[in-house]
């Protein structure tokens, strides 16, 4: 059982979710709305058996599903619950799923990886209510706010199973782990000069799979005709749909009054090859030009000025010559070969020219470079983070 906060009005009630389970050892999600939830908070306690009446059932197809029925239940105003003491019904219920069977997950087989080579103590561990997806085109495993529950050496009947096969098995697993699915982050040195493979412009527009490259450009211009931040979710990064009198998100599946605004700035950067249009999102236009899209859209709602306003602060990006850590995608759009997206800006001068020098790029000709170049073929714009 756990509690939802309301994103769009502070000052709302939570809503209230929770699995429970019949005496058929069958598990079912159910929701509490946020209007109903003084009527049902100080009634229902977990581990506690109650029967439940006059509900209603909905088609279970949110994006995180914490049970595989198909169906959820719905608590209305008038739902009844009562206590069930005289049931008896083991809360101990757990729907395991092998490591093989997570696909080709990478979180998966460095876990195993980490419990074959450690020589510590042992720990087993319970991860309940996770969430698989995809992401980069991998599967994942990760936790769910408010919801997901990692459970270490815990005294639980199936986990006394568990050692018991180990122990038959006379296989040793240590498994001490400071942190489990822990994202590496490299040096900005390591990561354009050393791991990342360097590509020019033009090679990278040639390009025909997903791949992740480094390149070097100069900035040569800003494109004032498009918007240069947008109106983003609280909860994620995605764009918001405008509706009539608030918004919505399609990623978190949830309805809002509240934005935050993140970068999407469209630079022209040009390299001895060719030229492209990159767009700079928040991450990593933040940490160049040190401020915020919502720092600067503040500072100018302050000074009077309109959404149209063009900001001042994005021209220290012009004349630059930045290292790009980009990823190239297949376009959906059929007027556009493909789509890039600028993960990392490094602007480093040691950096830069310790990459120039290992792969012989002219930093003087390139820092020259005022004007375009002639495209050799159709541009990059990076907007699939947008919508």
């Amino acid at each position: 059982m756990w509690k939802v906060p309301s994103y769009e009005k502070s000052y709302s009630q939570p809503s209230m979710e929770l699995v429970v389970l019949d005496k058929e050892g069958s598990r079912i999600h159910c929701f509490i709305r946020s209007v109903h939830y003084r009527l049902f908070e100080p009634i229902l306690e977990e581990g506690k058996m109650f029967v439940l009446a006059n509900f209603t059932m909905d088609s279970n197809t949110q994006k995180y599903r914490p049970t595989k029925h198909s169906m959820r239940i719905i608590f209305k105003r008038d739902t009844l619950v009562s206590s069930a003491d005289d049931i008896a019904i083991s809360i101990e219920s757990f729907d395991f799923v092998a490591t093989k069977e997570i696909l080709s997950s990478n979180y998966a087989s460095e876990l195993v990886s980490l419990l074959d080579a450690n020589k510590a103590n042992e720990f087993i561990i319970v991860l309940q209510f996770a969430k698989m997806k995809f992401y980069n085109g991998v599967m994942t495993i990760t936790n769910t706010n408010y919801t997901t529950r990692l459970m270490v050496n815990a005294n639980l009947e199936v986990v006394k199973k568990f050692c018991q096969k180990l122990i038959g098995l006379g296989t040793k697993h240590s498994t001490t782990i400071d942190v489990i699915g822990w994202v590496v982050r490299y040096s900005p040195s390591e990561d354009f000069v050393s791991l990342t493979p360097y590509a020019l412009i033009y090679q990278i527009k040639q390009t025909v799979e997903k791949s992740t490259y480094v390149t070097c450009g100069t900035v040569i211009d800003i494109d004032r005709d498009h918007a240069w931040w947008y109106k983003a979710c609280r909860q994620c990064t995605q764009g918001l749909e405008a509706l009539t009198d608030q918004f919505y998100c399609a990623k978190c599946d949830v309805y809002s009054t509240i934005f935050v605004a993140r970068f999407c700035i469209q630079v022209r950067v040009v390299d001895e090859s060719d030229t492209a249009t990159f767009v700079l999102f928040e991450n990593s236009a933040s940490k160049f030009l040190g401020l915020t899209a919502a720092d600067i859209r503040t500072s100018m709602l302050a000074k009077g000025y309109g959404r149209d306003h063009f900001p001042e602060q994005l021209n220290a990006l012009v004349g630059k010559t930045l290292l790009f850590k980009l990823t190239r995608h297949d376009s959906l759009n059929k007027f556009q070969a493909c789509v890039i997206t600028v993960s990392r800006i490094c602007s480093d001068p040691e950096i830069i020219a310790s990459l120039a020098l290992e792969k012989n790029i002219q930093l003087d000709a390139l820092q020259k470079l005022t004007t375009a170049t002639g495209v050799r073929s159709g541009e990059l714009i990076s907007n699939g983070s947008i919508v």
